[in-house]
């Protein structure tokens, strides 16, 4: 078992191609190395790998999963990914509040986007009473 930042780091250098010759497979084995060690990052590019099909099979849910683990450790970006897949029903079924929820939490850390997201559910009502 290696060093978990050193295996996203690698797979960070495979996925882009720094370095080494491109290779998106070995960029998600070495992803899933460091989010099977309990890296925030790596759960979080896993995921992103998953959702997008990108060096493995697509699979929404698996992509879901590995998100949400990065955001139940505090990753805004991976929070806002969270209640975006709530609020589009994607590898989980659609929720709306518990999107705004996970998007308020991201929104609380600064996540620029997802400030703009809240203040819009809550001037639409989205998820959330109108306000």
């Amino acid at each position: 078992q290696g060093h978990a930042q050193a295996q996203l780091n690698v797979g960070n250098h495979y996925s882009q191609g720094e370095g080494v010759e491109r290779d998106v497979k070995k960029g998600f084995e070495w992803f899933k190395k460091a989010a099977a060690q309990g890296l925030a990052l790596a759960q979080f590019n896993v995921g992103i790998c998953y959702s997008e099909g990108i060096g493995i099979e697509r699979d929404m849910k698996k992509g879901f999963g590995w998100t949400k683990k990065a955001a139940e450790q505090g990753l805004a970006q991976a929070q806002y990914n969270v209640g975006d897949s709530y609020f589009q029903g994607e590898g989980v079924e659609r929720d709306v509040e518990k999107g705004f929820e996970w998007n308020k939490k991201a929104a609380e850390q600064g996540y620029a986007i997802a400030q703009l997201k809240v203040g819009l559910d809550y001037s639409a009502g989205i998820g959330v009473e109108r306000d």
